[in-house]
């Protein structure tokens, strides 16, 4: 049956591809016109729909950046938001406003300009001039954005969900061809936990048939942080209600096992919007069991707010699991960020 649907979006991926190679060749003969701006501009993108953790990297960038001593500051379309244009974001937004990663990105960088614009080529004008203090601008979800020239673009994809086994929309989950990573300086290869030398290895030989050969290939892996109370009496203990939205749940759900005994898992999509409906049955269900904790991650938590009266009534103690990445040669990375800045 699965074979029988691929075969029925066959033509229609072949026209989505056209219809991007055409694009992306416009590009490249400079017919479209892509604007580098005089401040280090880092891209962060991956080739398919879906989760590869570009929040987390977009985090570990700017860390790097403040250690280094520049100016810092993050730009994102905001996705999920119901606003349109330029806006900078304050702590004390909600996710309607600026949506769920930005808010994520100014709470854990609060001193840092985060920003919201869905055409980056009009938003880090506005974003300078609200900040010319500001040298370095990490740009989420731009590999498909053209408009702007990154100085450095670094390209994600999740260990389990390779680029390099997909095909194009919609018989695939690529939004463009796989020759598009030849475009990436960088190429990060995400949620690497358990993989072992053979099979870096193994990844590498299949990336680099599609990818720059003077572009390293790196690896990050998820560090799960001790959680954190952020609502309610710290009342945490074995059993626990579990929460998430993410485009990958499994890895979530199998740290979070390992410590606590998992007495309901509420499972949804990726930047899921909780109605009022859900959070009173996962209240309820919450009450009903003594007001075990109530578990989730950093990004659901900021939806989960919008909701925070449902949350107050029950006395629901609500506890996240931050998290952060680890790179391997994370010094090849950073010389490629000094060599781009030294390029400008």
């Amino acid at each position: 049956m699965v074979k029988k649907i691929k075969f029925l979006l066959f033509p229609f991926s072949i026209l989505y591809d056209i219809v991007t190679r055409l694009r992306n060749h416009l590009y490249t003969i400079e017919y479209r016109k892509s604007v580098q701006f005089d401040r280090l501009t880092i891209g962060v993108g991956n080739l398919r729909v879906g989760g590869t953790g570009k929040t987390p990297i977009a985090e570990y960038l700017l860390t790097q950046l403040v250690v280094h001593g520049f100016e810092a500051s993050y730009l994102s379309r905001g996705y999920g938001r119901k606003t349109k244009g330029f806006y900078l974001v304050n702590e004390q937004d909600s996710i309607l406003k600026v949506g769920d990663e930005a808010l994520q990105v100014k709470q854990k960088f609060p001193n840092l300009p985060v920003a919201v614009c869905e055409q980056r080529a009009v938003g880090v004008p506005f974003l300078l001039a609200e900040h010319p203090e500001v040298n370095a601008i990490v740009l989420d979800d731009v590999f498909q954005h053209r408009s702007v020239k990154p100085h450095l673009t670094i390209l994600l994809t999740a260990c389990h969900d390779l680029f390099v086994h997909d095909s194009v929309l919609p018989m695939g989950m690529l939004r463009e061809a796989r020759k598009g990573a030849y475009r990436a300086d960088v190429v990060i290869v995400t949620k690497c936990q358990s993989l072992n030398e053979n099979q870096k290895n193994t990844i590498i030989s299949e990336i680099r048939r599609y990818s720059h050969p003077k572009s390293p290939i790196l690896f990050s892996s998820i560090v799960y942080a001790k959680k954190i109370c952020v609502h309610g009496l710290p009342n945490l203990n074995a059993n626990i209600c579990l929460l998430s939205g993410l485009a990958d749940n499994q890895h979530f759900y199998e740290h979070v096992q390992k410590e606590n005994r998992i007495k309901k898992y509420y499972k949804f999509k990726d930047h899921h919007n909780f109605s009022e409906e859900e959070v009173k049955e996962i209240a309820n269900f919450v009450e009903a069991n003594d007001n075990i904790p109530l578990v989730t991650t950093e990004k659901d938590w900021q939806r989960l707010k919008h909701h925070i009266s449902i949350l107050e009534q029950k006395s629901i103690s609500v506890w996240v699991i931050p998290i952060t990445v680890t790179i391997s040669q994370p010094q090849i990375l950073w010389q490629k960020i000094v060599d781009a800045h030294s390029d400008i």
